[in-house]
């Protein structure tokens, strides 16, 4: 096969994974993406979907076949007696031994970029795509309400549910993070 054929027959296959992606794709939702301070006796309503959102992240998920390959060489680099010892990898080396693969991640910036987000772009390491937009976006491309909680006199925002995906996607995405902006405990 020609080159330029097989360069056309990915991206081709790309491009029907994204669409399928945005038309009547089943949606997934990720557990464990709700705050434990999501409560009804702190929600205030729907916050503007104008809302600005930045630096949210989409956590990468490993197959096990590459997270047993990560434990191993965790356990290789530590050991002084195996030939892997202190062979450290940088954040490149890491991704591309254990992240997805360059046409996983262009599906999952690309359909990031299809759903309005901004800045849209991925770790080194392959381990999560950063990206920002607005409440309505977030509400509209993970089907979850942003609403508006106030704790103790304080506000904050955060998803009122799970945050769903496509299920084309479901596979490369173990979660997000930034769709709140409760403080982190000292």
């Amino acid at each position: 096969m020609r080159p330029t054929l097989f360069i056309i027959l990915i991206l081709s296959a790309a491009l029907a994974r994204m669409i399928t992606a945005d038309s009547g794709d089943p949606r997934v939702a990720l557990p464990r993406n709700v705050h434990p301070l999501v409560r009804a006796e702190f929600d205030r309503g729907a916050a503007a979907s104008s809302l600005p959102m930045s630096r949210m992240c989409v956590v990468l998920s490993r197959t096990q076949e590459q997270q047993s390959s990560l434990n191993q060489f965790l356990t290789d680099i530590q050991n002084d007696s195996s030939p892997q010892y202190h062979l450290w990898l940088t954040p490149a080396e890491f991704g591309a031994r254990f992240g997805p693969t360059d046409g996983q991640m262009e599906s999952l910036t690309s359909w990031l970029r299809c759903q309005g987000f901004q800045s849209v772009h991925a770790s080194t390491g392959r381990t999560t795509i950063e990206f920002s937009g607005s409440a309505g976006q977030v509400e509209a491309a993970l089907g979850t309400a942003i609403h508006k909680y106030v704790i103790n006199g304080d506000e904050y925002w955060a998803n009122t549910t799970n945050p769903s995906v496509p299920a084309s996607l479901a596979g490369l995405v173990r979660g997000f993070t930034g769709l709140n902006n409760f403080v982190k405990p000292q």
